[in-house]
C-alpha cells in the first residue's frame, strides 16, 4: 500500500466530496418540498428552509475536508469520507417523514452510499495499520522510522494521520549506493515514535466507522420497507362481500307517500294504510288516504295525481294501491281554562281558539309535529288539545271534555278528526 498517494487521493476525496454535498442537498429540498403547498409564497419559504438545512448537513464534511486539505494529512479520503457518510446518514433517516417517492428513493441512496464509505473507511485503515505495524517493526525493505530532529524540513512533510502531534518520520532508505542517490534515509511522512499513538487514533476511527456501518446496515432495510416508504393503499374490493342497499317496501315507506303525496297542490294530509295498519285491508293492497287543505274530501282529479304519485315511488313489494276517503269525524270540544291573575280573558280566549284550530287544519304545515292526523296514527287526539291549550300564554290548568267526556276518543284507522264545536271557559281561581 502507497502510503502518498497524493494525486489519486485527492481527486477521488473531490469527488467524495461533491457527490456527498449533492445528494444531501437534493434530499434536503426533496424532503422540505414535499410538505410544501402549490403556491408561490410556500414554495419560496419551502426553499429556503431546504437551503439552511442543506447548509446545516453539509457543514460537518466541508469542515472535515478543508481541515485535512490545510494539514496534508494522507488520510484525507478517510477523514472526507467519514464526514459525508455521517450527514448522508442523517439526511437519509429524514427522508422516512414525507410520503414523496423523490424523497424516498434519494434516502435509500444516500443509505447505500453511506455504507460503502463506510466501509472503505475501514478497509483501507485496517491496511494502513498493517502498514505501519510493518515498518515500526523494520520488517519493511525500504522504509525506515527515524527521529525528526535528524530530517531537515520535516515541518512541512504530510502526516500519516491527521490530527496527531508527531516526533518522527518515515524515510526510504535506497539498498544501495549509486550515482544517483547518496544512500541516506529519505524522510516521507511524518508519524510519532510510538506505534501505540499511532494505532489508537487508527483504530477510534475504525470503532467509530464500524459502529456507523451496523447501524446503516440496519437502518437501510428498515427505510425501505416502512410503512412510509410504501404509503397504506386501500384493501381490494371484494365484489361478492358488497352489500347492495335495497330500497325499502312500500309498507314500510308510508312516511315517504306521505312526504310525496302531500307535496301536490291544494293537498292537506295524505297517509298510506297497510293490512299491518287495519286488518280489513288485503294483504298486498295499499289504501291511500287524503284531505285537502280546506279540510274536505279531494275531488277525483286530484285522487288521480295522488295515485300516479303513489305508484311512482321507488320501493319493493309493490302494493295494489287505491285511493279511498276517509271519514270525516267531526268532534264537540269544550275546554275549562284557569288563567293567572292579571291576565285579559278575552286575550286568553282568543289565543286558546287560534291554537286549538290550528292544529285542526290539515294545512298547517309549520305545526306538523302538532297537528292531528288520520285514525292510523293518531292516538292521543285529546292529549295533543291539551297541550295546545297549557302553551297559551297565562294558563295555568286545562280541564278538556271531547263530546261531553274528559276520556280521550279512539279513532279508527280511516278516521280524519276535525272540530264541529269549540267551547272556552275562562275563569280565575
Amino acid at each position: 500500500m502507497q502510503i502518498l498517494p497524493r494525486a489519486p487521493s485527492e481527486r477521488v476525496a473531490r469527488a467524495v466530496l461533491l457527490a456527498s454535498i449533492v445528494v444531501t442537498s437534493a434530499l434536503s429540498f426533496a424532503v422540505v418540498l414535499s410538505f410544501a403547498e402549490p403556491k408561490a409564497a410556500h414554495v419560496v419559504v419551502a426553499c429556503a428552509i431546504a437551503s439552511l438545512l442543506a447548509v446545516v448537513l453539509t457543514r460537518p464534511l466541508v469542515k472535515a475536508n478543508h481541515a485535512s486539505r490545510v494539514e496534508g494529512s494522507l488520510d484525507r479520503f478517510e477523514c472526507v469520507a467519514l464526514a459525508s457518510s455521517k450527514s448522508l446518514f442523517v439526511a437519509g433517516l429524514l427522508a422516512v417523514v414525507p410520503r414523496a417517492s423523490i424523497a424516498h428513493g434519494l434516502g435509500v441512496v444516500a443509505l447505500v452510499y453511506a455504507l460503502g464509505l463506510v466501509l472503505i473507511v475501514v478497509a483501507r485503515d485496517r491496511a494502513r495499520a498493517l502498514f505501519l505495524r510493518r515498518v515500526y517493526e523494520n520488517e519493511h525493505e525500504r522504509l525506515r522510522i527515524e527521529r525528526d530532529d535528524d530530517v531537515c524540513g520535516y515541518e512541512l512533510l504530510p502526516p500519516v494521520v491527521s490530527g496527531t502531534i508527531t516526533d518522527a518520520v518515515i524515510a526510504h532508505v535506497e539498498p544501495t549506493t549509486t550515482y544517483r542517490s547518496s544512500g541516506g534515509p529519505r524522510p516521507i511522512a511524518r508519524v510519532t515514535k510510538s506505534l501505540a499513538t499511532m494505532l489508537a487514533r487508527i483504530d477510534k476511527r475504525s470503532r467509530v466507522a464500524a459502529a456507523l456501518a451496523g447501524v446503516l446496515v440496519m437502518a437501510t432495510p428498515i427505510v425501505m420497507t416502512s410503512p412510509l416508504w410504501h404509503p397504506p393503499q386501500a384493501p381490494p374490493i371484494d365484489v361478492h362481500s358488497v352489500e347492495i342497499p335495497v330500497a325499502p317496501t312500500c309498507a314500510d315507506a308510508a312516511p315517504y307517500f306521505s312526504e310525496r303525496i302531500e307535496a301536490l297542490d291544494g293537498v292537506g294530509r295524505a297517509t298510506l294504510l297497510t293490512h299491518r295498519d287495519d286488518p280489513t285491508i288485503v294483504e298486498g293492497d295499499g289504501v291511500i288516504l287524503l284531505v285537502t287543505q280546506t279540510g274536505e274530501l279531494a275531488r277525483d282529479a286530484m285522487k288521480s295525481r295522488a295515485l300516479e304519485v303513489a305508484r311512482s315511488i321507488p320501493c319493493t313489494n309493490k302494493l295494489a294501491l287505491t285511493v279511498v276517503d276517509p271519514t270525516l269525524r267531526s268532534f264537540d270540544l269544550e275546554a275549562i281554562l284557569i288563567i293567572d291573575r292579571g291576565m285579559d280573558e278575552a286575550t286568553v280566549a282568543a289565543d286558546a281558539n287560534a291554537e286549538v284550530r290550528e292544529i285542526f287544519e290539515p294545512s298547517a304545515r309549520a305545526i306538523f309535529n302538532e297537528r292531528v292526523g288520520f285514525g292510523a296514527t293518531e292516538k292521543m287526539l285529546g292529549y295533543r288539545v291539551r297541550y295546545a291549550l297549557r302553551r297559551v300564554v297565562g294558563v295555568r290548568s286545562v280541564r278538556l271534555f271531547v263530546d261531553g267526556s274528559d276520556a280521550d276518543p279512539l279513532l279508527t284507522p280511516r278516521e280524519f278528526p276535525r272540530i264541529a264545536s269549540l267551547k272556552l271557559h275562562v275563569t280565575r281561581e
